[in-house]
């Protein structure tokens, strides 16, 4: 009697433990700022369940992406993985939910930018923005015009985008070279991790940009490497942050409790598998027989 009662004492323990545990699972991190920056969704490199385990595991007040959420050329296509509607549809939940999402226009976000101005309940489309924090304004714009890409830079970029497009789009017409097509299309396509001086020079034009637009600190996006840093110019000094890309860093900006942040995704957060350390399993070599072993009934003893 008294193992009985404690057996019926011990799994009321597991099941309350289990509740808890998935409780705990379940609760998100409050931020009250997060930016992200070069999503690239409907690419074939993007990371889109990356991104929605992360977006699922925080519950920030604002959402901003600054600059190029969705790849220009999806627009013009038929077809749109469900695992990047699964980002969509998570944005759109949390915007119900009440955070308010604001995406900024990026430089390939053509077609974004004829809606900049639109409001649609909590989704926001802005060309270019300001954030108010402790009294202080952060410039938040994807590109500086300085460092924009001028004359023929551009157009050998927009025929190079074009080229890589059409190597896509011929992979799916002939599946026996598609694999070798993708790869190739994926090494063209995807862009180098810029230098040292690249990203020297892009933050100091940053910088200066701020100042001509009359602000001491700037949000920027597009040269993919993460970072909080104050910079001079002239005898003032400017904050400058950029939250890196989602493509490669897998990275974001967060503000919380005054202070801002670079998050950097890891799987071991989310319990996500690693594909280099999974097993490959071996076929066995012959089918093995299966006995039931059960007890013999009165009447097959009798016999």
């Amino acid at each position: 009697m008294v193992a009985r009662h404690f057996y019926t004492l011990f799994i009321l323990t597991l099941m309350l433990f289990k509740t808890v545990l998935s409780k705990s699972n379940k609760m998100k991190r409050e931020l009250d700022i997060c930016i992200l920056s070069e999503v690239q969704l409907g690419t074939l490199y993007c990371k889109p369940l990356e991104l929605l385990k992360y977006l699922k595991s925080i519950k920030p007040a604002f959402l901003i992406v600054n600059g190029n959420f969705i790849d220009k050329n999806q627009y013009r296509r038929k077809y749109f993985s469900k695992k990047h509607l699964l980002v969509i549809h998570q944005v759109m939940k949390m915007a119900l939910d009440g955070c308010k999402v604001i995406l900024v226009t990026g430089g390939d976000d053509d077609f974004l930018k004829r809606f900049s101005g639109l409001n649609l309940g909590n989704i926001h489309l802005r060309r270019e923005m300001v954030l108010k924090l402790k009294g202080e304004e952060y410039f938040i714009v994807p590109e500086p015009a300085e460092s924009g890409r001028k004359g023929v830079t551009a157009g050998l970029n927009r025929i190079a985008h074009r080229l890589t497009s059409n190597i896509n789009k011929i992979a799916g017409i002939f599946p026996r070279f598609g694999r070798s097509a993708v790869n190739s299309n994926l090494s063209l396509f995807r862009k180098k991790n810029p230098s040292a001086e690249e990203v020297s020079t892009f933050s100091r034009n940053s910088a200066k940009y701020a100042i001509k637009k009359g602000y001491k600190a700037i949000i920027c996006g597009k040269i993919r490497s993460p970072e909080i840093a104050e910079i001079a110019v002239g005898k003032e000094k400017v904050k400058y942050l950029n939250p890196g890309d989602w493509l490669q860093h897998l990275s974001a900006l967060e503000y919380s409790h005054g202070n801002w942040e670079i998050y950097r995704y890891d799987e071991l957060d989310f319990g996500l598998p690693n594909r280099k350390l999974r097993v490959r399993e071996q076929s066995p070599r012959e089918e093995e027989d299966v006995f039931i072993v059960r007890k013999p009934i009165a009447s097959e003893l009798k016999e």
